[in-house]
């Protein structure tokens, strides 16, 4: 399992060009993880341009709030973080923090997976 990061501008145009350069650079692609939501639809689109279904030959997962991925075109697999517990969490171990108590190195809360129609084995 190989992964690679590439920053990706907004817009149908930046979500051609990354789509290209990730199908030339990774020719045995299989998956990617979006983390920017304007991107999704755009990204779709795409990939299918260069020949590349959403879910047959490309599993597509984007970290979003869920309404926001069963909306795109093909409804998508996502992650949701809990933003609104993480922000709480986060006020509350500041103030322990402040008034000299000892808060913990880290805190980790649970994402929710929502899988939809996004993803499959490659050629399902």
């Amino acid at each position: 399992l190989a992964s690679a990061v590439r920053p990706c501008g907004a817009g149908r145009d930046a979500a051609r060009a990354i789509a290209g350069r990730l199908v030339r650079e990774l020719p045995a692609l299989t998956g990617v993880v979006v983390h920017n939501e304007p991107l999704i639809d755009p990204l779709i689109d795409a990939f299918e341009e260069l020949g590349l279904s959403v879910p047959g030959d490309l599993s597509l997962t984007a970290v979003c709030p869920s309404p926001v991925a069963a909306s795109a075109r093909v409804p998508v697999t996502s992650v949701a973080v809990p933003s609104a517990e993480l922000g709480t969490r986060a006020v509350h171990l500041l103030v322990r923090k402040l008034s000299g108590v000892p808060v913990p190195e880290a805190t980790l809360l649970p994402p929710r997976l929502t899988e939809r129609a996004s993803t499959a084995p490659r050629g399902a």
